[in-house]
């Protein structure tokens, strides 16, 4: 790949994805893409880039490719702990939740569903059991939300799940384990460019965007922690992942755990 056709993927990517594919990433970006060039019988970079333009479904393709979506249940486990111990003092700042009986989250970057289905659980377990728990799951890839609304996992999943939550909110078959109706119900998942503008009607009284943010520059980061500042409750939860930070933003943001805000 020349340099001037890496310039033009690199720079469709970013403006669209906001995923800064530098120098470094070269070879990453170039194995991903002859990995679809194979699959379509392209013969040129600069030929794949040309058809993305006509090709709606190679375009879909090549978005998919580009996302890194690795997750597992219970990740980053410090984060549901909090959220035990501080559901109360939650719940006291803001009293819209038990009065209007609906606590709202938002999973952006929800990748195959784990994340959102663990704070599903956990908020099960922790909230009054008349508080209606409403969780939107979004990624831009199409096939991790397949996936995920297909709530089908290996059993490799036992190494991550805790045999209470197994036990009590999966069904085994054979080799795989099957997600509940109960929790599956309080997740809509939906395709979101976090790129765009928030067309959301209603506020989050917690979002979970984690390891999202790493894979943007400081701009973009800047702009997309301003955005979902705007998208929280007063009082409300920013969770991230444990090599981000909000350190910047200590006016939209109190510092509350490593990796968890809250909104001013």
């Amino acid at each position: 790949m020349n340099n001037l056709i890496f310039s033009k993927f690199r720079d469709y990517i970013y403006e669209n994805l906001g995923i800064d594919y530098n120098e470094n990433k070269k070879v990453l970006l170039e194995a991903r893409i002859k990995k679809l060039m194979n699959r379509y019988a392209i013969t040129s970079f600069e030929s794949f880039y040309n058809r993305i333009f006509v090709d709606k479904k190679l375009l879909i393709e090549f978005l998919n490719e580009m996302t890194t979506n690795k997750t597992n249940f219970f990740r980053e486990i410090n984060h549901f702990n909090f959220l035990k111990s501080y559901m109360s003092t939650f719940l006291n700042l803001n009293k819209r939740i038990n009065l209007s009986k609906e606590i709202r989250v938002w999973s952006a970057g929800c990748s195959t569903g784990e994340e959102a289905y663990t704070v599903g659980m956990v908020l099960k377990e922790i909230l009054n059991p008349n508080i209606i728990i409403k969780i939107l799951a979004t990624d831009i890839s199409t096939n991790v939300l397949q996936k995920a609304m297909q709530r089908t996992y290996p059993s490799t999943i036992t190494l991550d799940v805790p045999v209470y939550y197994l036990n009590k909110y999966f069904t085994k078959d054979n080799k795989s384990f099957r997600l509940n109706d109960e929790i599956y119900n309080m997740v809509t998942f939906r395709y979101f460019n976090l790129m765009n503008k928030f067309p959301f009607k209603h506020k989050f009284d917690i979002i979970f965007c984690r390891n999202v943010m790493i894979y943007f520059d400081y701009d973009t980061r800047a702009n997309l922690s301003n955005k979902f500042h705007k998208a929280l409750v007063k009082n409300g939860l920013m969770i991230i992942g444990h090599s981000e930070s909000l350190s910047d933003k200590k006016k939209e943001f109190k510092y509350m755990k490593p990796t968890i805000y809250s909104a001013m």
